[in-house]
């Protein structure tokens, strides 16, 4: 959610990119039109406001979904940014499932930035013992998992 006052600063940041379809709503109906009207002054051609706001959307008996399952905007907003990712691209990205096998020298910061990315699942497979010389390399591990 971003203030209608705030939107000029934060918009470049925390909006997808300027062709995306994007539904600008408030509690009526009116303040979301003023913010349309910035967006579209800004660049951002697919922006529109919700005719009656989320007050018409409730009285219409329609769900509000309280815990939404779209990935965070402020934690993703970089990769909303990039056209090869996207909003569309962070879901995926939250709905994916992937197994590492062997977590040595590449796969521990695999699966770090996998995890930093916003996969979904995440598996890890190693048949090794974490050893105090491996340290240097299995940065997800540390000392007192030596051994395990």
């Amino acid at each position: 959610m971003i203030p209608v006052g705030d939107l000029a600063d934060q918009a470049e940041y925390r909006l997808p990119r300027s062709d995306t379809p994007i539904v600008v709503y408030c509690a009526t109906g009116v303040r979301s039109l003023f913010a349309i009207n910035t967006l579209a002054s800004m660049g951002y051609s697919g922006a529109v406001s919700m005719a009656g706001g989320i007050q018409r959307w409730k009285a219409e008996g329609r769900a509000i979904d309280d815990n939404p399952s779209a990935p965070s905007t402020s934690r993703y907003h970089r990769h909303h940014l990039l056209p090869e990712v996207g909003v569309e691209g962070q879901v995926r990205l939250q709905s994916s499932k992937v197994l590492l096998v062997g977590v040595g020298g590449l796969g521990s910061p695999a699966a770090l930035y996998l995890a930093a990315a916003g996969i979904g699942t995440l598996g890890i497979v190693d048949k090794d013992t974490v050893d105090e010389s491996n340290l240097q390399r299995q940065i997800l591990y540390s000392t007192p998992k030596v051994g395990q």
